[in-house]
């Protein structure tokens, strides 16, 4: 694992140029996995938007990779059920079972504003990404994992590699 210290600067300066971040670069899941939940804690879901609305953004298909992904995690997380993960500790209260999915609908809520501010953005790219999300939710029969898969296999990114560098 890398020691460097990832911080909301480091990663704008390397969004925009060719410096290094080692964990980005070390191939380590450990590090790639501490490098993106980095990224969105310091951007969230609106950063990466941002920075994959930005033509000028030299790691503008990382950043909408990550926007995809998320956006396709709605797909996916269906309400669970109102039990703890270990089937000793039985049914969840129903106050815990509520919060639970208030705080998974208030998560969703978050990236759909997201999502419906894509509408406005006149980049080719951004409209492509935005109209794939919502031709797939027509799609959607279920929220297992190869519904997810399938939709990211079938994802088209290619208006993103054309940067202006």
């Amino acid at each position: 694992m890398s020691g460097q210290q990832l911080t909301r600067e480091l990663i704008e300066e390397w969004a925009y140029s060719d410096i290094i971040i080692d964990a980005y670069e070390s191939g380590d899941d450990g590090d790639a996995a501490r490098f993106e939940i980095a990224v969105f804690e310091f951007f969230g879901v609106r950063g990466l938007l941002d920075f994959a609305a930005d033509p000028a953004c030299l790691a503008r298909l990382y950043f909408v990779d990550l926007l995809a992904k998320t956006f396709l995690w709605m797909f996916r997380n269906n309400a669970g059920l109102p039990f703890h993960f270990s089937r000793f500790l039985g049914i969840m209260s129903k106050e815990d079972y509520r919060r639970m999915n208030e705080e998974r609908e208030e998560k969703i809520y978050e990236i759909c504003l997201v999502l419906d501010s894509m509408r406005s953005i006149k980049d080719p790219a951004i409209q492509s990404l935005y109209k794939q999300i919502l031709d797939f939710r027509h799609d959607q029969v279920s929220s297992s994992a190869e519904f997810y898969y399938r939709c990211l296999k079938n994802l088209d990114l290619s208006l993103f590699s054309t940067n202006l560098t």
